[in-house]
């Protein structure tokens, strides 16, 4: 009897569709005894919980899993009836037009099909649906394997082995510098900081209170000035192109300067009748004879009437004003020199005046750093005051350059050519517009406020021994010149002069440029003594890791040690021949530390053209180079005394064995100076 009644509400309920669709016409009525006929049979026997069922028990799922009529009817238990059950992941239901709707991989509810959480449907075809299961992300530092999620290895520690044959791991990140041993390293002047589990940051340090940052120093505030202003720098233009009204305009029937004719795009000297050209393959002409160095016309050791004064402080100009009023000084000039934080003052003195008692006298004053005369320096070149030298034009087939090839940078140059590298030149004008330093120029500063820049021999053979890229081979081809104009024109009167104000105004605007090699083909006079403004610029560059490099003087054996060169900090560079013989008026001393050559040096000049070049000024810019290259390199990031004891211990011994006065270690080495790396291409050393 209560078989009957379920079977009978089963049928009746309008919620659930039926099994089977009744045929046209068949009544619920109908349906019932077709249910019921079917369970009269009893002809197929199912198993439910171990117990044998009649087949049409299995069309009532809800009663197989022992649900009441009223749960059935709310959907609260079960599947209604008529829903059809599930077998291998798959539910049917009656879809649109009385066919059955298909649901792969989820469960069908009504006529609808849901799929578990993360499960997205998908329509496959008409009232065919599948639920597509997409995988989660893992979190940080998992990754899945076969939908589950998998912590990934951890890196070995060093040392233990257990990475051999894994290849290279990452180690971390580290903005502003490199890893080294595991570890962050940073430039001298930054400060590591953690950003992250493995991630680290080179900051540059706040500066303390009442300083503010110019630069690599922290100067006082109200101490940002410095007078005289570094000229505007104009536009540079391409070969072939020039200034004109801040425009650049095409060169058009330029005229060579007079003792200099036009080959080709270039302007080079007219050799005289009585040098024959060298024929290619021939046998290298003796050397030319070289003149012994003139004296100087004014062998005056400092600036007659004037006084240098450094004046530290927040108020440098009440300082000032009290000395001017005590000694009845007048003003020439005020030098901010942010590198060191303080005013350099050049002053007048009444006539009839001692320099060396005003400098006494200033010394002893309350708020003054130093005062000094304001020395006087000459370029180091046997050239200045001596008859004009004939020059050959260079021709590659019948003048070949011998420096690149002796001391090894032709080979250096395939691994680096000091691409990037900062290299100041305190010197005469450099003739930009040369085809060999075409784009090598950076930036240029003068300190000569009421006068042009003007392009002049040496200062532009420095800078093509450095960076010439055209015709000739510099040992840094691809370094950037920062060119200081400290010393006058050699064509001028007392040409070739330089002063202690000039020059360390050059130094600190050098030092603020970031430079990382200063060349300084230069010596002071005096034979005795000091300079206290110059010796505090070089040891705040040398606190920076600036390379320094000096000629060691072109005074003879017998001369006092040069000045800058002598100083500890300081490369001292002397010169030899093609034949690795010294330089016959070079400097001899304990302070040598290394040879270059400088004699017979072929080097761009002013005005386009080309000439011969003698003298420990031209040694140096071959270290300078030599020092651009190791810097573009991994030594770079080391500070600056390692790279001179580098080049001191691949230098190749000349003389007697060891270090001696006459040619320091020896000569340089570029390629051994780089590191013991030969490249695959280009043959062994």
């Amino acid at each position: 009897m209560a078989l009957a009644l379920l079977v009978t509400v089963h049928a009746t309920a309008k919620a659930a569709p039926a099994v089977s669709p009744s045929p046209a016409g068949m009544t619920d009525s109908a349906s019932s005894m077709v249910i019921k006929t079917a369970s009269t049979q009893g002809t197929n026997t199912g198993k439910t919980s171990g117990k044998t069922q009649p087949n049409w028990l299995k069309l009532l799922p809800g009663l197989s899993k022992g649900c009441t009529p009223l749960q059935i009817k709310a959907g609260k238990c079960g599947k209604q009836p008529g829903t059809g059950g599930r077998a291998n992941g798959t539910s049917t239901g009656t879809g649109g037009g009385g066919n059955p709707v298909v649901c792969i991989n989820g469960t069908r509810i009504g006529a609808s099909c849901v799929c578990r959480k993360g499960g997205r449907l998908q329509r496959v075809r008409r009232n065919t649906y599948r639920c597509v299961i997409v995988d989660q992300p893992c979190h940080k530092g998992y990754v899945r394997i076969r939908n589950k999620c998998v912590r990934l290895p951890t890196v070995p520690p060093p040392g233990s082995g257990q990475d051999s044959g894994s290849g290279p791991t990452n180690p971390g990140t580290c903005i502003g510098g490199s890893w080294r041993h595991r570890s962050c390293s940073c430039p001298s002047h930054m400060k590591r900081v953690r950003v992250g589990r493995r991630s680290y940051r080179c900051i540059v340090p706040p500066c303390p209170t009442g300083r503010k940052r110019i630069g690599l120093a922290c100067v006082l505030i109200g101490h940002d000035k410095t007078e005289p202003l570094p000229p505007s720098e104009p536009p540079r233009c391409r070969p072939g192109w020039r200034l004109k009204n801040d425009k650049c305009v095409r060169n058009v029937g330029t005229a060579c300067p007079a003792g200099t004719e036009r080959r080709g795009r270039r302007c080079v000297l007219i050799p005289p009748a009585s040098i024959p050209p060298i024929r290619a393959g021939a046998a290298p002409a003796a050397p030319l004879p070289q003149p012994a160095p003139a004296a100087a016309a004014d062998d005056a050791e400092y600036e007659p009437g004037e006084v240098l004064v450094q004046i530290e402080g927040a108020t440098p100009q009440q300082i000032a004003n009290r000395l001017i009023r005590s000694y009845s000084l007048i003003t020439l000039s005020r030098t901010q020199l942010t590198a060191i934080g303080v005013s350099l003052y050049r002053f007048g003195i009444p006539a009839n005046t001692s320099v060396e008692t005003v400098v006494a006298q200033l010394s002893r004053e309350p708020g003054v750093a130093s005062s000094q005369p304001n020395w006087r320096y000459k370029l180091n070149t046997d050239v200045s005051g001596a008859a004009p030298r004939p020059a050959i034009p260079p021709q590659n087939a019948t003048m070949p350059q011998y420096a690149p090839d002796i001391i090894g940078a032709r080979e250096a140059h395939k691994l680096t050519q000091g691409a990037g590298v900062l290299v100041a030149v305190i010197d005469t004008g450099i003739d930009e517009t040369h085809p060999e330093l075409a784009g090598s120029v950076t930036a240029h500063y003068n300190a000569f406020p009421a006068q042009k820049i003007e392009p002049d021999t040496h200062g532009t053979a420095i800078a093509g021994i450095i960076a010439a890229h055209a015709d000739l081979a510099g040992i840094a081809p691809q370094a950037r010149i920062l060119a200081v104009q400290a010393f006058t024109s050699r064509t001028s009167a007392g040409g070739g002069d330089g002063t202690a104000q000039r020059i360390a105004a050059g130094l600190n605007w050098a030092i603020m440029k970031g430079a990382r090699v200063i060349n300084m083909s230069f010596a002071r006079i005096s034979k005795n003594g000091s300079d206290a403004v110059i010796d505090r610029m070089l040891d705040k560059a040398d606190s920076y890791g600036i390379v320094l490099v000096a000629a060691a003087g072109n005074g003879g054996p017998d001369a006092h040690p040069a000045y800058p060169a002598s100083l500890p900090a300081v490369i001292a560079v002397t010169a030899i021949d093609e034949g690795r013989a010294l330089y016959q008026h070079a400097n001899v001393g304990d302070y040598i530390d290394i040879s270059a050559p400088g004699v017979g040096i072929m080097a761009p000049t002013a005005g386009g053209a080309y000439d011969l070049e003698t003298g420990t000024s031209f040694a140096a810019a071959h270290i300078s180079g030599v020092a651009a290259l190791m810097l573009s390199g991994e030594l770079g990031k080391r500070p600056g005394t390692r790279l001179i004891e580098r080049l001191k211990q691949t230098a190749v011994d000349l003389g007697p064995p060891g270090p001696d006065a006459q040619f320091g270690a020896g000569i340089v080495d570029a390629l051994k100076a780089l590191g013991d790396v030969v490249p695959v291409a280009g043959g062994s050393r």
